[in-house]
């Protein structure tokens, strides 16, 4: 379509404003021509046309008006100028339908994909159109925008939510055609990428999304000469232990607690760091040496935000878990329930934080023998992730592991196997197949089969290589493999 078609079309849509009753049906086709812009975007369940449909029916007369420019320009190739709109007021509308579609019009809760949707959309149009000054400042302003969007999502108590929207901001953020010619914008862009890559490790199921950003953001670094920051090194990190590399983790974490130190940064950044080491050093066959460093850690989070902070009661359930590590899960037993009390105090007993410390304490219980307790425990807390994440929440499928660990260790192997198989399939579609999650599920299932007696040394073997092939030789997983398979081979 040409300029003259596309202005004929829509009434001499720019600048002034369109009657958008008689012309949606136009103005919807003009925009899902620039549909395959988006690239990879949709999520299960909403597709490019019902976000901008959604979207469009609730932009005000101005904002329509100057999208339906953007698009005619988008199919004709004709800058901004000659449309006869303003680029700083295409800049400024173009943020009001972005920040406060996010902001206002989505209040925490509500649904954000059509306005995530929109906001990739929009500013595809805009980048195309824009000279350089005007698209590194608007890129910059776009990224700050899902930076200050995803700031909102990931203080609220539902884990979908969060899970959902950091997943939307990454997939964003990868779409994004960033121009090393100038550092701003990729300075804005390393910002961003590592807070949508802490706020997809919070919930330890987006390890793949998390690489992707972070591999992007370690190639602008090398190519723009700009020094990864402590945060995007921590970033990396974090996600090199929640990957199963535990000891090198922890080594590079030792190195980056003393620079962060030595350059004065926050305190609160440095014992986040020091709490993470303390995680991986416990799932490094040092947990001894982890009781000790969270143990100074959690004082120190007691001390300058107190005993009831979310903080302080996240690095109880790092020092809890590394008491298990250590082989002592009567004190890690102990410490959660304390962390359980706290929690339903603080947040009410049906908060998922609360459910998250239920589930540690059925978990603890379970390997101190209490099966019984443990298993009805898990019951509850299963019961209570369904209602709330829906049947595939990866929270929902650990718990159900869990359940099956517990009937495998109550005396039922082939059931507990059974149960196990057909959490791999689930797991993998959820995860993924490289995933720690579905690797360490694969593991059970075997167990259990071995348990019973069947025979699993061929299985188990293709796993072990799995395992090296994703992680390395460095994950704890592969000593249990090895027991396992020399176990089955006598």
């Amino acid at each position: 379509m040409t300029l003259d078609e596309s202005r004929h079309v829509l009434g001499e849509a720019a600048p002034d404003v369109i009657e958008f009753g008689a012309r949606r049906p136009v103005l919807l086709r003009m925009l899902l021509a620039n549909k395959a812009n988006l690239g990879e975007v949709e999520p299960d369940g909403l597709t490019v046309e019902t976000a901008i449909s959604s979207g469009l029916s609730q932009m005000t007369d101005l904002e329509r008006s100057v999208l339906a420019s953007l698009a005619i320009g988008a199919q004709s190739g004709v800058p901004i100028a000659l449309l006869g709109l303003d680029p700083a007021l295409s800049v400024a509308t173009v943020d009001r339908v972005a920040a406060s579609g996010f902001a206002e019009r989505y209040s925490a809760g509500s649904q954000v994909e059509p306005w995530l949707l929109m906001h990739s959309l929009v500013q595809k149009l805009l980048i195309d159109l824009m000279s350089d000054r005007e698209r590194d400042l608007a890129l910059s302003r776009l990224m700050e925008n899902i930076e200050v969007a995803l700031q909102a999502h990931t203080h609220w108590s539902d884990p979908f939510a969060r899970w959902r929207a950091a997943n939307e901001a990454a997939k964003q953020l990868q779409a994004l055609p960033i121009d090393l010619g100038c550092d701003r914008p990729v300075e804005t862009f390393l910002r961003v990428s590592t807070s949508v890559v802490m706020a997809l490790l919070r919930d330890d199921f987006n390890l793949i999304a998390a690489r992707n950003l972070l591999s992007k953001c370690y190639l602008l670094t090398e190519r723009s000469g700009l020094p990864p920051s402590h945060s995007l090194e921590f970033a990396q990190l974090d996600l090199t232990a929640r990957s199963g590399s535990n000891a090198l983790a922890a080594q590079g974490l030792k190195a980056l607690i003393k620079r962060q130190q030595e350059s004065g940064d926050p305190e609160l950044e440095v014992l986040d760091s020091r709490r993470i080491r303390g995680w991986a050093l416990a799932d490094s066959a040092n947990a001894r040496l982890a009781v000790g460093e969270l143990l100074v850690v959690e004082q120190r989070y007691v001390d300058l935000l107190g005993s009831d902070h979310p903080e302080t009661l996240m690095t109880q359930e790092y020092l809890a878990y590394a008491h298990g590590q250590s082989g002592d899960f009567a004190e890690a037993a102990r410490l959660l329930e304390v962390n359980l009390r706290k929690r339903q105090q603080v947040l009410g007993s049906d908060h998922p934080d609360t459910v998250t410390s239920r589930y540690n304490l059925a978990f603890a219980r379970m390997r101190i023998g209490d099966l019984t307790t443990a298993r009805d425990e898990l019951e509850v807390v299963l019961q209570a992730r369904r209602e709330t994440f829906g049947p595939d929440f990866p929270t929902v499928l650990m718990s159900e592991g869990s359940r099956a660990n517990c009937i495998g260790f109550m005396g039922n192997p082939l059931e507990a196997s059974h149960l196990f198989e057909g959490l791999v399939d689930r797991f993998d579609r959820v995860v993924g197949p490289a995933h720690p999650l579905t690797m360490r599920t694969r593991y059970y299932q075997l167990r259990w089969l071995a348990e019973a007696g069947e025979p699993v040394s061929a299985r188990a073997n293709q796993l072990r290589r799995d395992v090296v092939a994703q992680v390395g030789e460095s994950d704890p997983l592969l000593a249990e493999l090895d027991s396992l398979i020399g176990t089955a081979s006598g």
